[in-house]
C-alpha cells in the first residue's frame, strides 16, 4: 500500500488557501509518519522550510507519498544483466501502477487542480521520481531529481517534461546523472539541465535549493530554454563557467548548458 500525505499551501498568517497546483515530493520515506516530519514546517530535523516557503509563495499543494527501492541503487538499468533488469522492472511497474491508482484517488477525493505537478525527488526519492516520469510523464511538468544514484533509459514519451538533475561530485555515482543528461539529449530531450556541486558525498546545499526554485520560477513564467542552445557553459570537470562562444575549450562532454544570467550567478556563488 502506499501512503499520500499532503501539505497545503499556507498565508503568512498560517491559514490555508487555495492551491493553484501541486509540487510532487518524493523523499525517502517508507511510512506516513516519516512523510509527515518531512513536509513539517518547523522543530524537525530533516524539515523541507525551503521547500515549503516556495509553495506558499507560489500557492502549491506538496503531495508526497512512500517510496519502495525497486532498482539497483548505484546501476543504471541499462547496465544491468537483462536477466536482472526484467526483474527490477516487473518489481517497480507493480509500485508503479499502485502509485498511480493511488494518485488518481487522492487527487479526487482530495479536489487538487487540473495542472501537471512540479516534481523534486531527493536520493532514493529522486530514483524512484524520475522513474515514475518516464512512466506517466503526462502527470508532469518539470522536476528536480537531486541526488539519484542510478537511472533509467529515457523514453520518447517523457522528452517534454522540463528535468534539473543535480548531485555532488564526490558521489562515486555522479557519473551516472552525466550519462544519463546525454542520453536524454541522444533521445531528443532539450528541456534538461544537470549539475555538479562541489560538496561532499551525498548532500544537497543552499545552492541546489536556489537552482531548484530558479528552475521551477523558468517553467511557471512559461520562459523558455533549449539545452542545445544556451547562454553559458558550465564545465563538469572544472567547475569553470563561460558564455557559450567558448564552449570549444571544454570536451563536449562535460559541457552543460545554463540557460540564462539566474543560473549563471548561483552556479557561480557555489
Amino acid at each position: 500500500m502506499i501512503d499520500f500525505v499532503m501539505r497545503p499551501p499556507m498565508n503568512a498568517s498560517g491559514n490555508v488557501v487555495e492551491a493553484k497546483g501541486t509540487i510532487g515530493f518524493c523523499s525517502w520515506a517508507s511510512t506516513a509518519a516519516g512523510l509527515a516530519s518531512r513536509l513539517a514546517t518547523s522543530g524537525e530535523q530533516l524539515t523541507l522550510d525551503d521547500l515549503n516557503q516556495y509553495a506558499d509563495k507560489h500557492q502549491l499543494n506538496i503531495l508526497s507519498w512512500t517510496t519502495s527501492k525497486a532498482w539497483r541503487g548505484e546501476m543504471n538499468d541499462w547496465d544491468m544483466q537483462s536477466t536482472d533488469f526484467e526483474n527490477y522492472t516487473k518489481t517497480f511497474d507493480l509500485y508503479a501502477n499502485a502509485w498511480s491508482k493511488g494518485f488518481a484517488d487522492f487527487k479526487q477525493k482530495h479536489r487538487l487542480p487540473d495542472e501537471k505537478m512540479l516534481g523534486y525527488g531527493v536520493s532514493t526519492g529522486g530514483q524512484c521520481l524520475h522513474r515514475l516520469v518516464m512512466r506517466y510523464p503526462e502527470l508532469f511538468s518539470a522536476v528536480h531529481i537531486d541526488l539519484s544514484g542510478s537511472f533509467c533509459e529515457p523514453t520518447t514519451a517523457a522528452k517534454d517534461v522540463h528535468y534539473l538533475v543535480t548531485i555532488s561530485s564526490a558521489e562515486h555515482s555522479s557519473e551516472n546523472a552525466l550519462r544519463f543528461f546525454h542520453r536524454c539529449k541522444e533521445a531528443g530531450y532539450s528541456k534538461i539541465l544537470s549539475y555538479p556541486s562541489k560538496l561532499p558525498d551525498h548532500e544537497s546545499s543552499f545552492s541546489e535549493s536556489q537552482l531548484r526554485e530558479a528552475f521551477f520560477d523558468m517553467y511557471l513564467n512559461r520562459e523558455n530554454f533549449d539545452a542545445n542552445a544556451p547562454v553559458f557553459i558550465y564545465d563538469y570537470a572544472s567547475f569553470i563557467l563561460v558564455n557559450s562562444e567558448q564552449r570549444a575549450i571544454f570536451g563536449k562532454k562535460y559541457q552543460l548548458p545554463v540557460p540564462n544570467q539566474k543560473f549563471k550567478e548561483i552556479l557561480e556563488y557555489e
